[in-house]
């Protein structure tokens, strides 16, 4: 039997002060350095005891204990104020269902609610309302970006701060100041970001979408930057190699650590490419520049999402591309001998391309059906407007529309194009200011087709099939009303240019023009516009004539309504003239013709 181990003797004194090694001389219990040199050998009094060393494991369990009594006692204070927030009335009326349900937790605590954020324009609690805001009212009509209903305000803010800060911004139409000083931040965080730190994440795609999809919302009048922030997320895409599109890179940027890792179906990537090709597709309307080719990922895209949707939304997303698709292919055929995509103008006709919208006209007929109960309103008036879009090409230039006429297929074109306004005046108001911008291109497209169709062809006094100038005035004044009574001020509702068409249509047409020949017209542009003709009948003016000095009006404050003549004598005064409108429907721009200012330099807007 092996004995017991004799415990192992410690080092002396004067070796543990010399840090030598000590050798001990069992008959005399002293060690060899001690005895060669004469020197007593003592241990220490007290032998050093070895502490047990902490684990990774047992440092992270105390960790996480810290945080168990810290949730706890955050939660216990927010027990205390609850109260105080169940009597805080709901932002969303009582009678509509709410899409998502996110956990009492996922509020941000009393102590951060008052944190400024986002340059200390707003407040963590505030910012978490408008994401609510963002879910509810205006994700269902761009169903491109994606914000989850279970994500937490201070997660959203740590890994997309620059995608909440555009939410936050275009949620915040009840504030128009506030909201033009969140768009300059805007601007200057995608340039400081995407320019001079040469980032490109999806952090910054998905704002610029967002912020791209709703660029209305700071106007006082029209502007060109929306073009500009387009080609950027265009370009973040590209460099990101989101599209798969086979292209040549001198130098392509270094991805960051957290793309590195992304996965080749992600479906918030396929949403946001999916969003970018329509967003370019919508405003080649006014455009045609901003133009994104159309690849085979694309629609691999739109097939993925709809065999596994991951919201109910994405089934949706293949009607965007199927609709920009086919608006695509008509404008090579039309624009002749400019080519935005890779179907070429001599693979089919004109006469063809007219087959081809009667067919898709049925298509967009079941469509709509099985969008009946859908609350997504800006893919039920894109789909609407899908004939006036194609055919309303043929309006810019005179020898299309004449030879539109020659086949009988104006009255095609005026009947959709009151369909989209009809459309549009049925969709509810609280609705119609969370419309993207899109939405409104399409409105204004629309409207400047009936002007320009009424003026060659209408005859007020004895309408046709083809054209009936008085009903052109009867929707366009409703709709007229309806967007001008979605503004709050001096905003880009009051401004809208719709407003000044309906007056300068009401100026320029007259009795001497309707009886000229349509020969005349064309040939005699100058002299088309006669006297001013009695204005139509109409219920009133919108309320914008008085919101610069009554910005936040009520029902009970409303003004009493001016007689049309008057009202309408009064937008004259101060609005485009005869020449300038008859460029702007030749050119069917968005922001009037170029004038020398515009062209020299573009101000950026100024914070107030």
């Amino acid at each position: 039997m092996n004995r017991k181990q004799p415990p192992r003797r410690h080092a002396c004194v004067r070796c543990v002060r010399l840090k030598v090694r000590c050798v001990p001389v069992p008959p005399t219990g002293t060690c060899v350095r001690c005895t060669r040199l004469g020197q007593p050998c003592s241990l220490p009094e007290s032998p050093h005891v070895n502490r047990p060393r902490k684990t990774r494991i047992d440092a992270l369990q105390e960790q996480i204990d810290n945080l168990a009594a810290q949730l706890g006692q955050k939660q216990g204070e927010f027990s205390h104020h609850g109260s105080l927030s169940s009597a805080t009335p709901s932002t969303h009326p009582p009678d509509s269902p709410r899409p998502h349900h996110r956990r009492e937790s996922s509020r941000p605590s009393d102590e951060a609610s008052g944190e400024p954020v986002l340059g200390g324009l707003v407040t963590l609690r505030e910012a978490d309302e408008l994401m609510d805001k963002f879910r509810t009212q205006k994700m269902a009509q761009f169903p491109f970006v994606i914000v989850s209903a279970d994500m937490e305000i201070e997660v959203l803010r740590q890994r997309s701060p620059f995608l909440l800060l555009c939410i936050v911004t275009v949620c915040m139409e009840h504030k128009p100041l506030l909201q033009h000083k969140l768009e300059a931040l805007v601007r200057e965080t995608a340039a400081t970001r995407l320019i001079a730190k040469s980032e490109r994440n999806l952090d910054l795609l998905l704002g610029l979408l967002v912020h791209c999809a709703w660029f209305h919302y700071h106007w006082r009048t029209p502007h060109i930057h929306k073009y500009m922030l387009l080609e950027m997320a265009h370009m973040v895409v590209v460099d990101l190699g989101i599209d798969k599109d086979e292209n040549i890179r001198m130098q392509p940027i270094p991805p960051e650590t957290a793309d590195n890792q992304r996965h080749p179906s992600n479906p918030t990537e396929q949403r946001a490419l999916l969003g970018c090709y329509h967003l370019c597709c919508t405003s080649t309307l006014f455009r045609r520049q901003v133009t994104m080719r159309h690849t085979k990922w694309i629609t691999q895209c739109v097939e993925d999402l709809a065999r596994k949707p991951e919201y109910p939304s994405d089934v949706l997303l293949g009607e965007y591309i199927l609709s920009n698709n086919f608006l695509r292919r008509t404008q090579c055929v039309f624009d002749e001998d400019v080519c935005l995509c890779s179907y070429h103008p001599r693979d089919a006709s004109w006469e063809q391309i007219v087959g081809s919208i009667e067919r898709q006209e049925r298509q967009t007929e079941d469509q709509l059906s099985r969008l009946a109960s859908c609350d997504n309103w800006a893919l039920r008036l894109e789909l609407t407007a899908l004939t006036t879009l194609t055919l309303g090409q043929a309006v810019q230039r005179r020898r299309d529309i004449f030879r539109l006429r020659e086949i009988n297929r104006l009255q095609h074109l005026t009947a959709s194009a009151h369909r989209v306004l009809a459309t549009y005046l049925q969709v509810p108001p609280d609705v119609a200011v969370h419309l993207p911008a899109s939405s409104y291109y399409t409105l204004w497209y629309v409207m400047l087709v009936l002007a320009k169709v009424s003026l060659l062809f209408g005859n007020y006094n004895h309408p046709t099939p083809e054209i009936d100038s008085r009903r052109v005035h009867e929707d366009v004044l409703a709709t007229m009303r309806k967007i001008a009574s979605l503004s709050l001020g001096d905003d880009i509702w009051s401004n809208c240019r719709v407003i000044s068409m309906v007056a300068w249509l009401e100026k320029s047409k007259s009795e001497a023009q309707r009886q000229c020949s349509i020969s005349h017209v064309v040939q005699h542009p100058s002299e088309a516009y006669g006297p001013p003709r009695p204005p139509v009948s109409w219920q009133g003016p919108p309320p914008s004539i008085v919101f610069e000095t009554q910005p936040h009006w009520t029902p009970s404050q409303l003004p009493v309504q001016p007689e049309p003549a008057v009202y309408l004598e009064t937008l004259m005064q101060n609005d485009w003239d005869t020449g300038i409108w008859r460029q702007t429907l030749e050119a069917f721009t968005m922001f009037g013709p170029p004038t020398p200012q515009s062209q020299m330099s573009l101000q950026s807007p100024v914070v107030i």
